[in-house]
């Protein structure tokens, strides 16, 4: 299957960048319950947030500079989010180095997602309320702009990760891709599941799931 056969050139939504796209994963109610235990502890998870480096290896390091360009450049807060997202990719052990072309193209899609937010910040708050509240099983970088927030979340089964999910909400529209690695016959491919979600006076007035993507990890 053609990747950019799921690539929309013209626009910058979640959808254009990973094809079609979005999930509930990250609704208003998990929201308001995980704001609500972040008010509670501020203090806490502000210094939890601030205390969580994320370190990338040379490779991951070097993807993200050729992945750059001028439409999808990132600054502050926005670098700290593709960071924390290929984070992912660099703590699960694959080999960056050998990447396919399509796995290329999708992770530059991914970090044009990030610089298609106009993030004013980052919710630390919630952030580290989630891991908290999570008991450290996920983890999440959450940009917030104007009527728009960006969630990078990673969820870990044993202390790796297990799962991408990358949550795009702007005004009513909500677009989720939720990324795995598996591995069949030998062969390792990136798979997305990809939905998106409507909601009108606080309540989901549509619900799509999309194709489901699957491509080959590594080059042949």
């Amino acid at each position: 299957m053609d990747i950019n056969a799921f690539k929309n050139p013209y626009a910058a939504s979640l959808l254009d960048y990973l094809g079609n796209n979005k999930t509930g994963y990250f609704d208003s109610v998990a929201q308001n319950i995980l704001s609500t235990y972040a008010q509670k502890n501020a203090a806490a998870t502000d210094a939890a947030v601030k205390g969580d480096t994320i370190t990338l290896s040379e490779e991951a390091q070097k993807l993200l500079a050729e992945g750059a360009d001028s439409e999808t450049s990132l600054t502050g807060v926005q670098q700290g989010a593709a960071d924390f997202m290929m984070s992912f990719f660099d703590q699960s052990g694959i080999d960056l180095a050998n990447l396919s072309n399509e796995t290329l193209d999708l992770l530059d899609g991914l970090q044009g997602v990030i610089g298609g937010v106009t993030a004013t910040g980052r919710d630390m708050l919630t952030d580290a309320a989630e891991t908290r509240y999570s008991g450290g099983t996920k983890k999440a970088y959450t940009l917030t702009g104007e009527g728009q927030r960006l969630r990078v979340a990673m969820e870990l089964t044993d202390g790796k990760p297990s799962k991408l999910t990358i949550t795009d909400i702007t005004g009513g529209q909500v677009e989720t891709a939720e990324i795995t690695l598996s591995t069949e016959d030998g062969v390792a491919y990136m798979n997305i599941e990809r939905t998106q979600r409507a909601y009108q006076n606080g309540h989901m007035v549509n619900l799509e799931a999309i194709e489901p993507l699957s491509v080959k990890l590594y080059a042949a």
